[in-house]
């Protein structure tokens, strides 16, 4: 290279550079940082906005995707029927699978103090939202590279519970903290607080803490005791693994953990403490399956008095549950102790003098078969029906000691026959009761006709059709174990004819009376001298006759009844208090082996009301 064109080129880089110095002396370096920070702010700025678009655009497609708050709010909810024995004893809930509603202001204070405790201490101070407990579940979470802790608060809970699906996704997530705003912005916390005590799952297909404290202690939420509240507040963490029948010992440490936690937030004493840590063992409750029969009947009854049932109401009934468990028990050991006599079901009936139903035993076993023997199988009575051919006599003129020839007799090509076809000649009507001869009330029909002997089994209570010829003065027109036990009621109470039932009063939640039987203008069925005469025949059967296996100190009478080849057995008797109707037999109408009315339905008779 020439030494001309390196000068002219090293002037032209020294220019360069002059004006590059020039150039950083016209733009120093602070104006350069402010304008780049200005661009950067303008970037916040348009990201915040579109953000800021964004997001509720999000929401309010979220919000477009949930369901009408208060159209779920207000959802129709089967009726819930509470059954109660006679002295108002809870023996049954039906319906709903939520149990009936609570308000908080209606438990005692420790009940949801259990739950707020341990669940959702902030409850009455967060907005909804707790971000106390969101930070502290984060935290949690983080450290132990898992999710050991939430941080949903109750509102939260009732929000998912109440009107979201149960998917895990950011989707319901967020939906469900806009729900959670919205309950805190138009309830207050004790009505949020009540919508998580009716809503919250603790039992497998029910919803509620008074379906959990029914299932768990048989009682319902506003009785619990502060232990009993502990071990269900405890539950609300994991049903299934603190269920006090299934996992006791996880249950009661996690009760002890909530009483704990109640006594250090000063919900409860130091004795009340103590006492309910000695208290958190409990035994599950026994129930009666069997119950089942009489309840589906005060369900039918309920419905012919209140027709559709739209409201949670409180049925007292006529039962006696002592006298039910009773019935239960005897009829259920004595079909098993007679199994080698072909004999596999039976039914009981228990009713007052005013026709209260005190005990109804509608098969062995109401888990294999709901089918209600008591009240909707009809089998023939046999001799069980004589009482009411027997007064019709009376009506006409018979007395006691009136004779009549027990000896073979036809009807044209109908022979009735006596059992064993044995005959004893002439005899007494007292005695033809006692040893219950067919061929007298053939007799006896004969002399005064059917109608009279229809229109008397009418008129103390039969309601079934009864065939109009001959064979019906031995049981063949058949008849449910309810409608006969009723209908020798008269015999019993003073000559009055009753109507049988099982609900004393209904009541609603609020405590409205909506429906009370009132006392019955009971209509004389049966009068002087023609009932003395039919109380001093019925204690024959008992004292010599065919029921003797039925006679206690305080029975004072009954009649046997046997279908033909066995196929029914039947025993309906009296004691100061109570009229009680026993039938055995088989589904099938198979026969069975030697089961008469004087044997096994008369033993059972015996052994439920003897004292």
């Amino acid at each position: 290279m020439d030494e001309n064109l390196r000068k002219l080129l090293n002037e032209e880089g020294l220019q360069r550079y002059r004006c590059g110095i020039k150039h950083l002396k016209k733009t120093p370096w602070r104006n350069r940082s402010k304008s780049r920070w200005g661009k950067y702010l303008r970037w916040v700025v348009v990201l915040g906005i579109w953000g800021t678009a964004g997001m509720s655009l999000l929401l309010f497609i979220l919000f477009l995707q949930m369901p009408r708050l208060d159209t779920t709010l207000q959802k129709e909810r089967k009726a819930s029927i509470v059954i109660q024995d006679q002295s108002g004893q809870l023996i049954k809930t039906m319906n709903d699978i939520y149990g009936l509603p609570v308000e908080m202001k209606e438990l005692p204070d420790y009940v949801w103090q259990a739950i707020v405790a341990t669940e959702d201490r902030r409850f009455f101070y967060h907005f909804g939202i707790d971000p106390i407990g969101l930070m502290r579940a984060f935290v949690t979470n983080l450290f132990s590279a898992g999710i050991r802790q939430g941080g949903s608060t109750l509102t939260q809970q009732v929000a998912k519970n109440t009107f979201l699906s149960p998917e895990r996704s950011m989707r319901r997530k967020l939906q469900e903290l806009m729900v959670a705003l919205w309950l805190e912005a138009k309830f207050t916390k004790e009505q949020i607080l009540s919508m998580y005590l009716n809503r919250v799952s603790l039992v497998s297909g029910k919803y509620g803490i008074n379906a959990a404290s029914l299932e768990i202690f048989g009682k319902r939420a506003r009785d619990l005791t502060i232990a009993e509240s502990a071990i269900i507040a405890g539950m609300m963490k994991a049903p299934s693994k603190y269920h006090p029948f299934r996992y006791p010992e996880a249950s009661e440490q996690r009760a002890r953990l909530i009483l704990k936690n109640m006594y250090d937030q000063k919900y409860i004493d130091g004795e009340q403490y103590a006492v309910a840590l000695d208290s958190l063992k409990i035994s599950k409750p026994q129930k009666e399956k069997s119950l089942r029969y009489f309840t589906d009947f005060v369900i039918r009854e309920l419905r012919s008095h209140l027709g559709e049932i739209r409201e949670d109401i409180i049925v007292r009934t006529t039962l006696n549950l002592d006298q039910q468990k009773q019935a239960e028990k005897v009829l259920r050991e004595s079909l098993e102790e007679n199994q080698d006599k072909d004999v596999s079901q039976g039914a009981v009936v228990i009713l007052d003098f005013n026709g209260g139903v005190q005990a109804l035993v509608g098969g062995k076993d109401y888990g294999q078969s709901q089918f209600n023997r008591a009240t909707d199988a009809r089998r023939q009575p046999g001799s069980s029906f004589k009482p009411f051919v027997y007064l019709a006599g009376l009506e006409s003129g018979l007395t006691l000691d009136s004779q009549f020839i027990d000896q073979q007799i036809s009807i044209g090509k109908w022979h009735p026959a006596n059992f064993n076809n044995h005959y004893m000649g002439q005899v007494s009507l007292r005695t033809a009761f006692a040893h219950s001869l067919n061929s007298i009330p053939v007799q006896i029909a004969q002399q005064i006709g059917l109608r009279k002997i229809i229109h008397t089994a009418k008129r103390l209570g039969i309601t079934s059709d009864l065939r109009f010829d001959m064979s019906i003065v031995l049981g063949s027109s058949e008849l449910s174990l309810l409608e006969l036990t009723s209908s020798y009621t008269p015999f019993a109470n003073g000559g009055y004819g009753i109507m049988p039932h099982a609900i004393l009063e209904v009541h609603n939640e609020s405590g409205d009376l909506l429906y009370q039987r009132l006392k019955d203008q009971r209509p004389q069925v049966i009068v002087d001298p023609y009932l003395s005469m039919m109380t001093e025949i019925f204690k024959a059967p008992l004292s010599w006759g065919t029921a003797k296996k039925a006679n206690f100190p305080e029975a004072r009478g009954g009649k046997t009844g046997t279908s033909q080849d066995s196929r029914d057995a039947w025993f309906v008797g009296f004691t100061d208090q109570n009229i009680c109707g026993v039938w055995v037999g088989n589904d099938s109408n198979m026969p069975m082996k030697k089961v008469y009315g004087g044997t096994i339905p008369a033993e059972i008779f015996k052994n439920i009301l003897a004292k």
